[in-house]
């Protein structure tokens, strides 16, 4: 199970890496966690809860940084 923890990190930062937008960063550190939890010698259930716990508080801890970074902002122009 670690070297598939291993390949879900690497894969979701290349995915992470290659798209634009912040896609799977939260996943790739969600996968950390996974790798973490098994390398202490976790179960499998406890490793998938760790990595969707870690995964969602990644989520709601940056949504507010996401949010401010893809809004737009107006320009008011002269056609105004």
């Amino acid at each position: 199970m670690l070297w598939i923890w291993i390949a879900a990190t690497a894969a979701f930062v290349i995915i992470e890496a290659v798209t634009v937008q912040l896609v799977t960063i939260w996943f790739a550190v969600g996968a950390v966690g996974g790798l973490i939890a098994c390398a202490a010698g976790a179960q499998l259930w406890l490793q998938i809860l760790v990595f969707v716990i870690v995964s969602a508080v990644a989520l709601i801890a940056t949504k507010p940084l996401v949010k401010k970074f893809t809004e737009k902002k107006k320009q008011p122009t002269n056609a105004d």
